[in-house]
């Protein structure tokens, strides 16, 4: 059976403007690329420049000379970088509907390729519940919302170039705080998108 989406919601929000909206139109215009299906992990993709990270180097207890032997780990991500994580989406082409968290794992990684080289041109998010729309150039559409009815988790994550990551949740609340654990900075947390 295939589930429909409800969109009733995401049309209520199209009048009013939350943090999360007007956080988000700082990548209208920006391209997609580095687009990711894992079924555990989930769909994640990039805007912005590339931004290269290290993520291991030789095991310690090496020398310097091993160190330099034993290949580095490099992750590129774009300097903005989304990750739909407990979340149900749905991607639509032109008005049709392509694939979804539902669906073969072989359609997804298909599929999700039509966001490649896109641009973001709107997003919508629903302040009641966090449903959210990201509509990219050429008639691609990005539907997300929660799997559960009363689900509080983080729908999606956006890391931002300066060390920051905005989170909306299912239940209409968002995050914006530091990557880091340890960052001491100022954070926003669990408060309402209305």
């Amino acid at each position: 059976m295939q589930e429909q989406y409800d969109m009733r919601h995401v049309k209520a929000a199209q009048n009013t403007r939350n943090p999360a909206e007007v956080h988000m139109a700082k990548l209208h215009g920006a391209i997609c690329w580095g687009v990711q299906y894992d079924g555990t992990a989930g769909l994640s993709m990039s805007f912005g420049l590339p931004k290269f990270r290290v993520l291991a180097r030789a095991p310690i207890g090496l020398s310097a000379a091993a160190d330099n032997a034993v290949p580095h780990i490099v992750d590129v991500k774009g300097e903005w970088w989304l990750w739909l994580q407990h979340a149900y989406w749905q991607l639509t082409h032109n008005g049709s509907r392509m694939v979804s968290t539902s669906s073969a794992v072989h359609r997804i990684r298909r599929y999700t390729r039509l966001l490649e080289g896109r641009p973001l041109r709107h997003v919508e998010i629903c302040a009641q519940d966090g449903t959210t729309r990201l509509m990219l150039g050429a008639g691609t559409v990005l539907d997300i919302r929660r799997k559960r009815v009363a689900a509080g988790e983080q729908l999606w994550l956006l890391f931002e170039p300066g060390g920051y990551c905005l989170s909306v949740r299912g239940d209409g609340t968002y995050d914006h705080e530091p990557c880091s654990g340890t960052d001491g900075r100022p954070k926003v947390a669990r408060r309402r998108l209305a």
